[in-house]
């Protein structure tokens, strides 16, 4: 850039403004990014300030050199200013992108599941934003990149995003990021991302992101051409009736003048209702029950007023259902028919549930009442909302009968997008993995024949599904209790609790489904070997009679379960996942370590003092001195000398309630320092991960990293079962990762 001095104050200040932008993008954490779309995120942003950071330089050029009108170049500087500060604020959706605030649990997975069914999609961004308003939405990021960026031309364009062809922003509300039945509604806002027509026009100049499904030109025509004149003159007429003229028009103009405002409404509605019902049917298809039942939930904590543009709550719920379990339209009807008769009781009766509320809302649909004409008499005793609000339902039902022709398009075209193949259907793995909830373990991959076989995991489609099965017989559960107000207080309590639970495992059951897919045994003959080697000790149908140090026999036969019901669990040694057959030896189980860790903050804290603590009942507040990290996959911790951090195994453990374990460092570790345990016992009954505290005794940092072997875990049969498990009365039962300690704990500050 030429020299400041020779230029007017206003390039100055822009190209300060460039250049905070680079340093604040350079101070970004990327090592805390769930997914390699910050990083990408990040590096186009630099690329965008480096780009106009090179259009101010050719207008200082221009400016020194007089080539064009300094009124004009001055203008153009502002703009260019003006397209930093927008990038600015788009730093905000990035800077929230980190584990701190966001569930990789949900990212993680749901940016391969797009993935994996949609491989055009590779290269595409996906940020989650979690906002403090409670809404759920979607962004293309690219529109505002590319007019901020000033890319005029399809050749800049493609020059600048290369292979990325959107930049999908996700928001969620921030208060239910923890909450994985509110988090289903994410079906709907990526749904919003699947919008694409699969028909596109031939030669159309407009780009992938703009060619929508319920923009295509097909859809707009025969929406055009389905508007009921009939009803428009109908509710012109009720116009003048509710509403005299403005001022003295004549009667033609008051025509015009009503009709021109029925048409703006239209046009202002109806594309946000095929947007919406586009994305519900496209959400339907690709996540199944689970969203429909979510929805349902949703909607009743969302008002939607008559005079909203989006389409009327009963509306959505209906074409939902349609698009599920309708005769002609729906992809489930006949498999929820025939799979209701290979259930059990619990299951039966869950479908039935499902199917009596999808037939309700069709029928609320189909028996809409027609229209009821008012005198003027009545009409003088109406108020001012009541007037307002029977235009607005006249409104509705054109816009309804306007779009009804298009909606059979928008279903085939998106139909032709998400064929049945890749729908998510109702089988008997989600209720199965409706079971591993009920007894309080992460569906994560199938057990039975665990030690046997290779690893079967649960699709993340089918652990949402599953969540709100699960849900439903807690909330069928809770409410014979309703009526009953001795037990209602109680019975809502454990309600919670018990959804809070449910939260916290089926996210722990997608982010260890996601583990074991990412470590697919391969086919080696080792592998094969060990297989046929755990098979054959289970062909010989050992009873485990004795007591003392259980061999890898009896380990083996512990961990088969035919059948998964609360006394085969309660009976069986459940380890998920077991990315490895040879984790089994021939005394112990090795264990692996987990992504999640509990930091000391050394410099927040001067003492503890138990004395306070234990005798004269002074918590401390956790929270002030340790913080949570959670790494990706792929990522490391550094464990330096003499420091201390609380990890958890990756394993997700169910001991039966003869069964006591000890947990054991492993000697190779031990001999560089790590010790991996000082609280080794391991109660009978006990579920959930191991909390494992992990010190380094040695002289050098050591890198620790996910799925990395850590521990072993020593079996002891014991003379008789003890009548109450661990998991019953215990208070670090059912962790899902490195728990606080109990004795210091309080209740967090808001």
């Amino acid at each position: 850039m030429p020299s400041v001095s020779q230029l007017p104050p206003l390039f100055y200040s822009v190209g300060v403004r460039i250049e905070a932008l680079k340093e604040r993008l350079n101070e970004l954490p990327m090592g805390k990014f769930p997914t390699e779309s910050g990083k990408k995120l990040v590096f186009l942003f630099l690329k965008g300030a480096d780009r106009l950071k090179s259009l101010l330089d050719k207008r200082a050029t221009e400016w020194l050199e007089n080539i064009r009108d300094r009124e004009s170049i001055q203008a153009s500087v502002r703009r260019i200013g003006n397209s930093a500060t927008d990038l600015f604020s788009y730093l905000e959706y990035i800077e929230t992108f980190v584990f701190e605030k966001t569930r990789s649990e949900i990212i993680i997975p749901f940016e391969l599941l797009i993935k994996e069914y949609f491989p055009q999609c590779q290269n595409d961004i996906f940020i989650f934003y979690p906002q403090w308003e409670y809404n759920f939405t979607y962004l293309d990021l690219k529109k505002g990149l590319r007019k901020a960026l000033f890319l005029l031309t399809k050749e800049e364009d493609k020059k600048f995003f290369e292979d990325t062809k959107r930049i999908a922003m996700i928001s969620f509300p921030a208060l239910e990021r923890d909450n994985i039945l509110a988090l289903v509604v994410l079906g709907h806002e990526l749904a919003h991302y699947f919008d694409v027509d699969p028909d596109p026009v031939p030669d159309s100049d407009s780009d992938s992101s703009n060619n929508k499904i319920s923009e295509s030109p097909e859809v707009i025509d025969i929406v055009n051409k389905s508007i009921p004149k009939n009803k428009i003159d109908d509710w012109i007429n009720e116009c003048i009736e509710l509403y005299p003229a403005p001022g003295s028009l004549p009667p033609l103009l008051a025509d015009i003048y009503y009709k021109t405002r029925i048409r703006s409404e239209l046009e202002y509605r109806i594309p946000f209702w095929l947007r919406e019902l586009t994305a519900d049917i496209s959400a339907a298809r690709f996540f199944g029950i689970g969203f429909y039942l979510a929805m349902n939930e949703l909607l009743q904590l969302i008002v939607t007023p008559l005079s909203s543009p989006y389409p009327p709550n009963s509306k959505r719920l209906a074409e939902i259902a349609k698009e599920i379990y309708e005769k002609e339209y729906g992809f489930e009807f006949d498999v929820m028919k025939q799979i209701g008769k290979d259930l059990d009781e619990i299951g039966h009766d869950l479908v039935e549930r499902v199917l009596k509320m999808m037939e309700s809302e069709l029928k609320s649909v189909s028996n809409t009442s027609a229209r009821v004409k008012i005198s003027k008499a009545d009409i003088a005793k109406l108020t001012p909302e009541e007037k307002r609000n029977r235009l607005d339902r006249f409104t509705i039902d054109i816009i309804e009968d306007s779009i009804k022709p298009a909606m059979e398009v928008i279903r085939r075209k998106v139909g032709k997008k998400i064929p049945k193949d890749r729908c998510m259907h109702l089988t008997g793995n989600t209720l199965e993995a409706c079971k591993y909830l009920r007894s309080h373990i992460p569906p994560a991959e199938k057990l039975g024949s665990q030690p046997i076989k290779k690893s079967d995991y649960f699709e993340i489609r089918v652990i949402l599904n599953s969540v709100w099965f699960r849900w439903l017989e807690l909330s069928n559960k809770f409410s014979v209790f309703v009526g009953e107000q001795s037990k209602f207080k109680d019975s809502l309590n454990n309600y919670y609790d018990e959804v809070a639970m449910l939260s916290r495992h089926a996210l722990r059951a997608i982010e260890l489904s996601s583990f074991v897919r990412e470590h697919k045994l391969s086919e080696e003959n080792c592998v094969n070997e060990i297989f046929v080697e755990n098979k054959t000790l289970k062909e010989e149908n050992l009873k485990i009679d004795k007591v003392g140090v259980l061999g890898k026999k009896e380990i083996v036969n512990l961990m088969l379960c035919d059948k998964i019901d609360d006394d085969k669990i309660n009976d069986s040694l459940i380890i998920m996942p077991l990315l490895d057959p040879a984790q089994i030896c021939e005394a112990s189980v090795d264990l692996t370590l987990g992504n999640v860790f509990i930091v000391m903050k050394r410099a927040r804290l001067p003492l503890l003092d138990f004395d306070k603590i234990c005798r004269k009942n002074e918590p401390v507040d956790v929270y002030e001195f340790q913080e949570i990290v959670q790494l990706r996959p792929d990522g490391t911790i550094v464990l330096h000398p003499n420091e201390f951090v609380l990890g958890s195994t990756l394993e997700y453990i169910s001991l039966p309630n003869d069964v006591m374990s000890y947990v054991i460092g492993k000697s190779s570790l031990g001999r560089v320092g790590l010790v991996i345990a000082t609280a080794t016992h391991v109660a009978p009954g006990f579920r959930g991960t191991i909390t494992l505290e992990l010190s380094n005794l040695g002289s050098v940092p050591l890198v620790l990293y996910p799925t990395m072997p850590i521990a072993q875990l020593v079996f002891h049969k014991l003379c008789s079962p003890v009548k109450i498990g661990y998991s019953l009365k215990g208070q670090y039962a059912y962790s899902t990762g490195p728990t606080f300690s109990k004795l210091l704990m309080r209740k967090r500050r808001t």
